[in-house]
């Protein structure tokens, strides 16, 4: 069994993602991407050429007095997709879940909705900057 994957039995705990992040960044980085399964760092660079972009969503959920707000895995938005519907799941999540904390539990759910609803959190030139892809326009996909 490699080290990777010593680190994603472990995914969850702060510490296994440091070390994986720190000895295996291009392999954690990519593992951690939805929509880029079987693409090539050319038909990566041809997506965010095109417009594509990385983004992660937030969303939250409460129990009585204890709300959590998370991030998801980062996700390659397609030019042609609509960043907002593909977070809907999350935003649904949140407007069923995230209410019911006192005093956060308001809160972090508008936090969440306002950032999901603005189609989440844009973290394209990161991504792109730690990934091995050549041929980027800088210009489209902004500046590491």
């Amino acid at each position: 069994m490699s080290a990777l994957a010593c680190f994603r039995q472990l995914r969850g705990t702060i510490a296994a993602n440091l070390l994986a992040v720190f000895l295996f960044p291009e392999d954690f980085v990519v593992a951690q991407i939805k929509g880029i399964a079987g693409m090539t760092p050319g038909e990566i660079a041809f997506q965010l050429n095109r417009g594509g972009k990385f983004v992660v969503y937030r969303y939250c959920y409460s129990v009585v007095a204890l709300t959590v707000m998370e991030s998801t895995a980062v996700y390659l938005i397609r030019s042609d997709e609509s960043r907002i519907i593909r977070g809907l799941p999350w935003t649904l999540l949140t407007l069923v879940a995230g209410w019911w904390g006192i005093p956060w539990g308001p809160i972090r759910t508008v936090q969440s909705l306002w950032i999901n609803l603005h189609g989440g959190t844009n973290v394209t030139a990161q991504i792109a900057a730690t990934l091995p892809v050549t041929d980027l326009k800088w210009d489209v996909v902004g500046e590491p």
